[in-house]
Parts: structure tokens; sequence; C-alpha cells
């Protein structure tokens, strides 16, 4: 058992993202060390890395937060280090991600462009 502790008072730091035997160790962790402990025990239990993402973004009443997400077979399933049981991905409308890390792979996620700005007029933009 791990219990959520903020890294200001675990590590004397405002951020840092800990090992997994570090938050076994000391027995306690933030979101994004929660997440790391569980992505290693996955790993280690025989999920594929492919599989795995960790997504760090906003949660509408916790504020900054990262979720583990799990692929099993079409369906994804986020592990919150607050919750007893996974749930599917979809469900988790109060959290936006902002970035998600996966094997060899990396996502920015965004907002739909306000003032009616297309998608061209964007990519028009980005290219000057």
């Amino acid at each position: 058992r791990v219990r959520w502790a903020a890294d200001l008072d675990t590590y004397h730091v405002s951020d840092y993202w800990a090992q997994a035997g570090e938050t076994l160790s000391r027995g306690a962790g933030d979101s994004e060390d929660i997440a790391i402990l569980k992505m290693q025990v996955l790993k280690a239990a025989g999920f594929a890395p492919r599989d795995i993402y960790l997504s760090i973004g906003r949660d509408k009443q916790r504020g900054a937060d990262t979720l583990l997400l799990v692929r099993i077979g079409r369906q994804f399933y986020a592990l919150d280090d607050r919750r007893a049981q996974p749930e599917p991905a979809h469900a988790r409308g109060q959290f936006t991600p902002v970035f998600t890390l996966g094997k060899n792979s990396a996502w920015i996620h965004g907002s739909p462009v306000a003032n009616g700005a297309t998608a061209r007029g964007v990519r028009t933009a980005l290219a000057r």
C-alpha cells in the first residue's frame, strides 16, 4: 500500500517523479509516482509496454493530475491513484489530458481553436 502524499511533503521539492522503488520504500507518492509504480507492476505482470500509457492533464476537481491508461483488447482503462477499481477511460469526463507518454511515442492533446478558425488556417499560420 502506498498513501497519496505531495512531493513537497515527501521529497521537500515542488515536483519530483520518483522511481517505483523509491515510492515503495517511502510508502508514499503523488499521482505520477503511483502511476509509475503501477506501470512497473503491470509490466512485471506481463502487460505489453505498448499497451500502457502515462497521461498527464487536468482534473476538474483536483487540478493537475496523472492517470495510467491500459489497453486491453480495444478498450482503454484508467487506473486512478484515488479510485479502488480501474474504469473505462471514456468514463473519465472530468479528466482532460494535456500530454500522454507511451512506449516510443508521445502525444500532445489540444482543444478546438476558438473564433471559427479552421485546421487549414492553423496549419497555414504555423507554416509562416
